[in-house]
């Protein structure tokens, strides 16, 4: 899209390990990843443009398609700005691809579909490797992996009656291996907790079909967004068994036209205690139903996080 003064918009897809930054957004005397992407375009031309993105990803959350736009003059051909703003980014952060955005694109407004990934793996021991990129679950228990024996433990008995009998004021689960005590301490604080009861997947998957469809996910966000409305459309919703650096690990991949301030995250913390018993299935379709705010929702950690790809109209896929 270029205008008369032979400025055209720049379409980019951004790949970013996540742990070393505050998030995306700007933020004063912080490392966030859009502040990244505006320095090294500032190095490229010598003044500031905007970048923007098509999502703000949280502190910790890694990205494997983020799709951003500016809008910079058109000295510089697309194939020739990768390697241009590659060489002032730093090493956790590529442009993997860049072209003239079609007339009228908008990175947030024009997208039509994101998808997310969260990962989780089991170990004895926590590995090196993963840290800061999945969810440590601890040693899976004998007999639990890949199976679910479809039979209600005393704890899912017990958590199908709290959201009827309460309201929603009652459900004050306290979070095992989910989130650190202090959530600003993302990547600064020990590692996650091990949690003693891992998640049966077949239990888990059947909780996570039911946010397929479009649903008041007002249970399933944090506060603070100037989102206008909380509805949103769930197009896939699903937990498959994945391997990771030779670790049993589940992952989440869950896409939608579009999320809520921490939604994905409170989604996949709800799922992990599904699996351990601590809330039914039952629960979620209630809550899901009812919209309350209920205050035992706790976000699981930022560090299994990742924004997979951002789609736009035509099936255009980044």
């Amino acid at each position: 899209m270029a205008s008369a003064r032979n400025h055209m918009r720049y379409k980019i897809t951004i790949s970013y390990d996540g742990s070393a930054f505050f998030g995306w957004q700007r933020q004063k005397d912080k490392p966030t990843v859009q502040g990244a992407v505006e320095t090294a375009l500032f190095k490229v031309y010598g003044q500031f443009f905007t970048v923007t993105g098509s999502g703000r990803t949280d502190e910790g959350v890694h990205a494997y398609g983020q799709v951003a736009h500016f809008d910079a003059p058109d000295t510089i051909a697309p194939d020739k700005m990768v390697n241009a703003l590659n060489h002032f980014l730093p090493p956790s952060v590529r442009v993997l691809s860049c072209e003239v955005a079609p007339e009228g694109f908008h990175a947030r407004k024009s997208a039509k579909r994101k998808t997310y990934y969260y990962d989780m793996y089991f170990s004895g021991v926590e590995c090196p490797l993963l840290v800061g990129r999945a969810l440590w679950l601890g040693k899976k228990g004998d007999g639990e992996w890949g199976m679910g024996n479809g039979d209600k433990d005393e704890n899912l008995a017990n958590s199908e009656k709290r959201i009827a009998n309460s309201g929603g004021e009652d459900l004050h689960w306290q979070p095992v291996g989910v989130a650190r005590p202090n959530p600003s301490d993302t990547f600064h604080s020990s590692p996650p907790y091990p949690i003693p009861h891992p998640p049966s997947p077949q239990r888990v998957q059947a909780a996570a079909s039911l946010f397929i469809g479009r649903h008041d996910f007002n249970a399933f966000h944090c506060k603070g967004s100037s989102a206008q409305t909380t509805v949103r459309t769930i197009f896939e919703c699903a937990i498959e068994p994945v391997t990771l650096y030779e670790k049993p690990a589940l992952r989440l991949k869950i896409a939608a036209d579009g999320f809520l301030y921490k939604m994905v995250r409170i989604i996949a913390g709800s799922l992990i205690r599904v699996g351990e018993g601590k809330l039914a299935p039952e629960d979620l379709a209630e809550l899901l139903r009812t919209g309350a705010d209920w205050p035992g929702k706790v976000p699981a950690e930022a560090c299994g996080l990742y924004l997979y790809s951002v789609e736009y109209k035509n099936n255009d896929k980044l």
